[in-house]
């Protein structure tokens, strides 16, 4: 029988502990520095965000929740030192502007106002058509004002148009109306008659013939060799010396 005898083996030096313990202990402290790293981003609202808490607070509980204070790795979000507020609420939750945070309106919020004359001083005649051809007759409000008004236009009579075609003005200004230079038209102005030295006596009327005649203190005669007024319908226009319309008589003739 052989006998094996065992020699121990020399003991390790120290050095031998430091090669092997020195690289485990700078990984341990590593995972911790890791680890407390990761603790301090993780207290950042933004990351620290746990949804389940929302999810099971009333609105009153997030309400009353203070904001969180952080800084992103970016830097901060526009507040000074590289501050950022933050506050944690519902998701979709409607956010109330602060009143000075509301840009001001486009135009100043005014009441309205109107300007312009009372109801009481708006003339009877507001609002009425002139110089239309409307249906029938059509006389203007002025012409009674000015004393003087046409009261007929015989377009179609019996016989020769020429001949028998007249227009009948009357006064009725309570005074005798002097009527030199003033003139008379049609629609189109393609026919003028203007009056000669004329006075037209108080409450009479003078016919204005289209034809040639001799004139008196109650006709006048226009001397037109043709037919002057349209018998599909046309306008007589009475103007003073001035140029200022004093009468208008429209009708529609026959078709």
């Amino acid at each position: 029988m052989n006998l094996i005898l065992l020699q121990g083996s020399a003991p390790v030096p120290a050095s031998g502990f430091m090669l092997c313990f020195i690289p485990l202990a700078a990984i341990v402290l590593g995972l911790i520095a890791f680890f407390v790293m990761t603790d301090r981003h993780a207290s950042r609202p933004y990351l620290r965000f746990n949804p389940f808490v929302a999810a099971n607070s009333t609105a009153e509980e997030l309400a009353a929740r203070p904001p969180a204070v952080g800084e992103t790795p970016a830097g901060g979000l526009g507040a000074p030192a590289g501050k950022a507020t933050v506050s944690l609420g519902e998701y979709g939750a409607k956010v109330t502007v602060p009143k000075e945070a509301v840009p001001p309106p486009a135009a100043p919020d005014v009441a309205a106002s109107f300007t312009g004359a009372a109801a009481s001083s708006v003339p009877k005649d507001f609002g009425a058509v002139k110089g239309v051809n409307l249906p029938k007759v059509d006389q203007e409000p002025e012409a009674a004002a000015a004393g003087a008004r046409i009261t007929t236009v015989m377009y179609s009579p019996a016989g020769s148009d020429q001949a028998g075609e007249h227009v009948q003005i009357e006064n009725n200004s309570g005074a005798p109306l002097d009527m030199t230079g003033w003139t008379l038209q049609d629609r189109a102005d393609q026919h003028v008659f203007t009056f000669p030295a004329f006075v037209l006596a108080t409450g009479a009327a003078v016919t204005l013939w289209t034809r040639a005649g001799t004139n008196d203190a109650e006709n006048l005669f226009w001397g037109s060799r043709g037919a002057i007024w349209n018998n599909a319908g046309d306008t007589a226009i009475l103007r003073d010396a001035s140029g200022n319309v004093v009468s208008r008589f429209s009708y529609d003739g026959t078709k």
